[in-house]
């Protein structure tokens, strides 16, 4: 890790760098190469030879797997990793050169800087995965700085997050028994100063006239539409080749076919998340435009509205749900999808919405 001191802003700022190499990209590359020799050869058949059609649909997972590969190897080998501490909060870049993803969040008001881990059961068998996250009073699910399955790299960065920020520091055990401990009044003084702050990065939060609060988040999925981009890209170059030679059935199904990458790259740059709440009466949304699916939910101070652990595993992180549930009725759970840094905004959105901001629009960090 390459640890730099400097200045962000007028303020004191440690930033911290560390690439992404593992031995396994020595085999990725060995194995890459015989797979583009392939991949080669396939497309060469599919563009000088008669057209079929299961020659298309068989060829086309392998110039997938030939496009997320080769990008896995280019960030094995260029990409890098740099968040900046600062006391006011932090900075998390991926990415090779200056083309990535960069995440900015502020730290709250009241907060401790914690690790913990937790273990995901592969074919491979076990994996421990070690977290640095950022925890309130509240004792709701905290805001992850970042994971990795080194623990030294963690101990690291919790040193140096540790030191800049100023915040209190202590084990996850800890912060989880002191947060049992606080007062329901508290918690909730808590959560109205976490919606007082700016809300999380990608999120909208607007009252109407009428009292009616709506959240509306929206990140786009840069590398999963690189990926559909390539693979749609690569289909319709074929097809269009040899569209003279396709007959009408087959070029219809074909058209079918395009829906699915195509719905899923206009999700990746135009879909978005939206939670209405009117007066009791809840509503989540996901979709683009006004097309997507929708669920109900009522909520209120009768009901238990808490932020719980899912059977849903995304990327190795286990995702959270909201469950939302009144004595003799059945538990409603929501927002699973959603990324887990937001949800406890949403928790403490949905227990006391009178305390929603008018209008805060926060998109750019």
């Amino acid at each position: 890790m390459k640890i730099e001191h400097d200045v962000v802003n007028g303020e004191q700022a440690v930033r911290v760098t560390f690439g992404h190499w593992s031995w396994v990209c020595i085999f990725l590359i060995l194995w890459l190469t015989g797979w583009s020799i392939g991949c080669y050869g396939l497309a060469s058949h599919l563009v000088t030879g008669p057209f079929k059609l299961e020659e298309l649909l068989f060829a086309l997972p392998f110039f997938v797997f030939e496009i997320g590969v080769s990008g896995i190897v280019a960030m094995m080998i260029f990409g890098r990793t740099t968040i900046t501490f600062t006391r006011l909060g932090w900075t998390k870049f991926t990415g090779i050169g200056k083309l990535g993803i960069t995440k900015r969040r502020a730290f709250p008001s009241q907060f401790e800087i914690v690790t913990d881990s937790n273990i995901t059961h592969g074919k491979h068998g076990a994996t421990t995965h070690y977290n640095l996250l950022v925890k309130t009073p509240s004792g709701t699910e905290g805001m992850q700085i970042y994971s990795s399955t080194e623990e030294k790299r963690i101990d690291a960065l919790y040193e140096i997050a540790k030191e800049i920020a100023g915040g209190a520091a202590a084990p996850a055990e800890r912060q989880e028994a002191s947060a049992a401990a606080v007062p329901e009044a508290e918690n909730g003084r808590s959560e109205r100063e976490m919606l007082a702050d700016v809300p999380p990065k990608g999120m909208v939060v607007e009252r109407d006239l009428e009292g009616r609060v709506f959240v509306t988040y929206r990140r786009i999925g840069w590398l999963l539409a690189l990926v559909l981009v390539a693979t749609v890209s690569i289909l319709g170059a074929v097809i269009w080749l040899k569209r003279c030679e396709i007959p009408l059935p087959a070029l219809i199904g074909l058209g079918l076919c395009f829906l699915f990458p195509l719905a899923q790259l206009a999700y990746a740059l135009f879909g978005k998340r939206k939670i209405t709440l009117d007066h009791g009466d809840g509503m989540t949304f996901m979709g683009i435009g006004s097309l997507g699916v929708r669920k109900h939910f009522k909520y209120g101070t009768s009901f238990d509205i808490r932020l719980q652990a899912s059977d849903m595993l995304v990327n190795n992180e286990r995702m959270d749900e909201i469950a939302i549930s009144r004595p003799g009725e059945r538990t409603v759970r929501i927002c699973t999808t959603w990324p887990n840094k937001v949800k406890p905004y949403l928790v403490a959105l949905l227990r006391h919405p009178e305390a929603a901001p008018a209008n805060i629009v926060n998109i750019n960090g």
